[in-house]
């Protein structure tokens, strides 16, 4: 984000069944980084994939 200059986002770590409170104006996208993807198990796992 600042290596390309971008301004219009706001990184932030909040409770997304609460999310409707921290903000007044509406906006198109949500960004969740969720904490796990479980993509570790794939490498360990092939037949997972």
């Amino acid at each position: 984000m600042r290596r390309l200059g971008i301004k219009m986002i706001l990184p932030m770590v909040a409770d997304a069944t609460k999310i409707k409170n921290l903000f007044k104006i509406p906006f198109d996208r949500i960004l969740v980084d969720v904490p796990c993807s479980n993509c570790g198990v794939f490498a360990k796992r092939v037949e997972a994939r």
